[in-house]
């Protein structure tokens, strides 16, 4: 998608000749999810989390 205020394209999948600048500025982790099983009549509990990893990056020009 690029808007320039006067015309506004959408590619699909992507636009021919587009090009962005982008820097990277972190990597990090987001809160943990906690994920419970459990069923009734057989003692089985099982409890484990995840935390899923990202990479921050600033769009400086389009």
């Amino acid at each position: 998608l690029i808007d320039d205020g006067k015309t506004t394209e959408v590619g699909s999948p992507y636009i021919k000749g587009a090009k962005i600048s982008a820097v990277f500025e972190s990597e990090g982790r987001n809160k943990k999810i906690h994920i419970i099983k459990f069923k009734s009549k057989s003692n089985y509990k099982k409890k484990i989390g995840h935390r899923q990893p990202f990479n921050k990056i600033k769009v400086e020009k389009m």
